[in-house]
């Protein structure tokens, strides 16, 4: 027996999806953007055939999303196939601002159940969230280098807090930033703050010079301090 249907995953993870899409937009639009990217995904994924949106307004008694139980006799690797190429469509089409927040935003909506099959079927939100961040030129992503390198910076520095306590992750994260700086001109505008003893101040500080650096070379830096 499967340790989570697949029904209950995706069931989760498309209403994830149009409820931050929701709560940024309207419900109404939250549920044409969901649906169309499962239309267009069912040419490629059959299971998606089994996901069925309601985009009428009727929503308050009407489910507005069910899942035909058929889709638990799917594999799970085409299962967790086509969820990664969901969320990453509707991040891309989300656009600049909505799709910054998305992926994160999907996974704290996720019970940990469901995050926890993800990551057992080789889909990690956070490396998602993370990869996006650091490719921000490829996804038509406006912000600066600066934005981009302490957001990166301090999830890497939360998820190692969650896995290894404060002390260590301070220590790795400050090792690494201080050894690639020799290499690295990025990692020199980037400075790591002990936490551990001060509060109300942010894990890391990005001096404003690095927004000169060409975006490319800083989300390449991003991908080998996440690698």
């Amino acid at each position: 027996m499967r340790q989570l249907e697949n029904k209950y995953m995706v069931e989760n993870i498309v209403r994830a999806a149009i409820n931050v899409i929701g709560r940024r937009t309207s419900e109404g639009y939250s549920l044409i953007v969901v649906s169309n990217v499962t239309v267009a995904l069912s040419g490629k994924y059959n299971f998606f055939k089994f996901v069925k949106i309601r985009t009428t307004q009727y929503t308050e008694v009407i489910e507005v999303l069910s899942v035909n139980d058929e889709i638990n006799n799917i594999d799970e690797k085409e299962i967790a196939d086509g969820i990664k190429e969901f969320v990453e469509n509707i991040t891309t089409s989300m656009g600049r601002d909505a799709g910054y927040f998305f992926i994160k935003e999907v996974k704290e909506e996720l019970p940990y159940s469901i995050e926890k099959r993800l990551d057992d079927l080789g889909i990690d939100l956070n490396n998602m969230q993370l990869e996006y961040l650091a490719d921000k030129k490829k996804y038509g992503v406006d912000i600066k280098n600066a934005d981009v390198m302490k957001y990166v910076i301090k999830a890497l520095f939360d998820i190692l807090d969650g896995e290894i306590g404060r002390n260590n992750a301070f220590t790795t994260m400050t090792g690494i930033v201080e050894r690639f700086s020799t290499k690295y001109e990025a990692l020199k505008y980037v400075k790591m703050n002990d936490i551990r003893n001060i509060s109300g101040i942010d894990a890391v500080s990005i001096m404003s010079g690095i927004n000169s650096i060409e975006p490319k070379i800083v989300g390449n830096v991003l991908q080998k301090i996440i690698q």
